[in-house]
């Protein structure tokens, strides 16, 4: 599968996908906002010459899903997102909003009905927070160009930045979205490089990791299983930070991410990152951080949760 701009001669399958989709809201949004078409080729006309621009998910010559991201000045939102029903859950939709959200160096926002709850699900899966009512409506009314009536009827959602830097400051990075897991690893290799009980560390997707200052060294390190691991590391300081594995997934130190930007999906704080011991709930080598349980010498102290494979070297 890959992702590509949708071409101007596929405006018929891209209105096809977005009419078979949004038979979920069918009986579900209020009825006087409902309509067939759902989205008629006028709109779609006017929509482009907007500036939304629209990206498609292709299989095998096939659009599975189509996303439009549209550039407002201090803001990009996505628009019209969707995906062929027999496309469903199969990782169409994150692609494309990983796509669009790449595209954009801005806050992004999103709006959907708030009665999708399955859309707003989806979004929140995906680093997206939804925004509190009285600021909805003046977004909605800022950004968007819709009635009274859908103002009522919709919710926003915004992107969560996450920034973070090595320990001189040099090297800066920009996590877009929710990491995909928190993790303590105790294998012998984390106590090594950590010089601790365990290393933490966040993993995302790829493109939602971005170095934004400084500059990356490359490391491959021999490890004591034999295998090798390759490392990002800051070219003045040395701080850690992971290369992609399988193409696919990028690391940081957990530590690194500004208290400011806070906390991931997961955690809690402010000093989500910091403060002192962990307890270990179960003999585990990778693990993700959960809500803290107390206080231990005065510091926070948090719990290590969603037990994973022991790989103790």
């Amino acid at each position: 599968m890959r992702v590509r701009e949708v071409r101007s001669d596929e405006r018929d399958a891209l209105l096809a996908i977005v009419d078979a989709a949004a038979e979920a809201y069918r009986g579900v949004i209020p009825a006087d906002r409902w309509h067939e078409p759902y989205m008629p080729r006028a709109e779609l006309e006017a929509e482009i010459a907007g500036g939304v621009e629209f990206w498609g998910a292709e299989e095998g010559g096939r659009l599975l899903g189509v996303m439009g991201i549209q550039d407002r000045g201090e803001v990009a939102l996505v628009r019209h997102a969707y995906v062929a029903p027999d496309a469903q859950r199969k990782g169409v939709g994150r692609s494309l909003l990983r796509h669009v959200q790449g595209l954009a160096r801005k806050p992004v926002l999103v709006g959907t009905w708030a009665a999708a709850e399955w859309a707003i699900a989806f979004y929140r899966r995906n680093g997206f927070a939804l925004v509190p009512g009285g600021r909805k409506d003046a977004l909605l009314r800022k950004y968007w160009s819709v009635p009274e009536r859908q103002i009522e009827t919709s919710v926003v959602l915004e992107a969560v930045l996450r920034s973070g830097r090595c320990f001189c400051g040099a090297l800066r990075y920009l996590l877009r979205g929710a990491p995909l897991t928190l993790y303590a690893c105790h294998c012998t290799d984390c106590q090594t490089r950590s010089g601790s009980a365990f290393g933490l560390s966040m993993w995302a997707e790829r493109d939602a990791l971005e170095i934004t200052q400084g500059e990356a060294l490359r490391r491959e390190v021999a490890r004591s299983d034999g295998r090798r691991s390759v490392w990002c590391v800051c070219a003045g300081c040395g701080t850690q930070r992971r290369a992609a594995v399988s193409g696919r997934r990028a690391g940081a130190a957990l530590g690194g991410v500004s208290p400011t930007s806070g906390p991931p999906a997961g955690t809690a704080g402010p000093n989500w990152a910091g403060g002192g011991g962990f307890r270990r709930t179960a003999a585990s080598a990778r693990s993700t951080i959960g809500e803290p349980i107390g206080k231990a010498g005065g510091t926070n102290t948090m719990k290590i949760v969603k037990v994973g494979e022991n790989r103790r070297a």
